[in-house]
């Protein structure tokens, strides 16, 4: 505070639980192979389902 002349100093550490850098990239890594695989399928399934209403 200016007119006090006190300071205050906050420090964030990384607390026990939290997930590391290294674990956050992991998890984005395989949030996109995942995603691939995903639309993969859907495009899967839409391929089948239009195969399904040709031969009916």
């Amino acid at each position: 505070d200016k007119s006090t002349g006190k300071s205050n100093k906050i420090t964030i550490t990384n607390e026990k639980g939290r997930p590391s850098q290294f674990d956050i990239d992991r998890m984005v890594d395989e949030a996109e192979k995942y995603n691939a695989e995903d639309e993969a399928n859907k495009r899967r399934r839409l391929r089948l389902r239009t195969l399904s209403r040709r031969t009916r």
